[in-house]
């Protein structure tokens, strides 16, 4: 069901599959908005409710979680290593750096991508996730010729229902990393068809 207001004047769309119909308006100033108990459109029957437009204790709050494990390495700056937005993970850029020593691994482009996105599984273990919850990755190289050994790696993890992704040459990463990769991933279970 959507509630929408032009100039004053209330209107109830009910979406059913592709199809919108138009349920009807008033011309309260939006105070509230009640139709019928039932409205027959197209041989359906569709119970209305009513909608309270200046209640906002109707709608329930978005929350917002920080995830932080110290499996992963801490933030290097005014940041978290990830944020939940209501069933949204959001996972900041990882580099390939070693959680306990907060150095860059060695063994070049391979080497960073790898303990990059094994520090992105830590993350996703501690919001309850895996790597099949990503649905958005963006990989930073510092060096685009790189791309091919880094997917070699990136396999690795995301074998199955791949996550749509962006890769990017730039100019430098934080602490002179050949890799930083971020995600977002979806929370809860999901149908992947």
């Amino acid at each position: 069901m959507i509630v929408s207001s032009f100039m004053g004047i209330c209107w109830l769309n009910w979406l059913w599959g592709s199809r919108k119909f138009n349920l009807g308006h008033d011309r309260l100033g939006c105070q509230e908005y009640f139709l019928s108990d039932q409205v027959v459109k197209l041989g359906r029957t569709v119970n209305i409710i009513k909608v309270n437009l200046q209640d906002d204790t109707t709608m329930s709050a978005v929350v917002k979680r920080i995830i932080q494990t110290k499996k992963a390495p801490k933030a290097i700056g005014p940041y978290s290593q990830a944020v939940v937005a209501d069933r949204t993970l959001y996972i900041s850029g990882q580099l390939g750096l070693d959680p306990e020593t907060m150095n860059l691994v060695a063994g070049g482009p391979e080497a960073e991508a790898d303990q990059a996105l094994k520090n992105m599984g830590a993350i996703l273990e501690e919001a309850g996730a895996t790597f099949n919850n990503v649905v958005k990755t963006t990989v930073l190289l510092q060096d685009i010729n790189d791309f091919a050994r880094v997917n070699e790696v990136y396999a690795k993890y995301f074998n199955q229902a791949l996550p749509a992704r962006a890769a990017y040459q730039v100019a430098a990463l934080p602490k002179s990393g050949k890799v930083e990769i971020e995600a977002i991933a979806l929370l809860g279970e999901l149908k992947i068809e």
